[in-house]
């Protein structure tokens, strides 16, 4: 959990490291228990670093995946698109 907090602090003092650690950590654990986490805070570092196409995509693919998760709204916002 330690390294989900560093990640989300890098979201937004560092969103380009943030963004290369969170795709590191999705090679390294595809199916891990916080893929779910680190792909809101993937989005999250794209929209900081101006790669709004790039954070769309990935909180539509993530909606698509996973239309029950309790952060859909938050992902909603955060990358400005809108509910189906």
């Amino acid at each position: 959990m330690l390294q989900l907090a560093k990640l989300q602090r890098k979201a937004t003092s560092d969103p380009a490291q943030a963004i290369d650690l969170a795709l590191a950590g999705h090679a390294e654990f595809p199916h891990g228990v916080l893929f779910q986490e680190r792909e809101v805070i993937l989005v999250d570092a794209l929209v900081q670093a101006g790669r709004l196409s790039e954070a769309k995509k990935h909180a539509r693919a993530f909606v698509e995946a996973y239309p029950k998760s309790p952060v859909i709204s938050h992902l909603r916002a955060i990358a400005e698109i809108d509910a189906p």
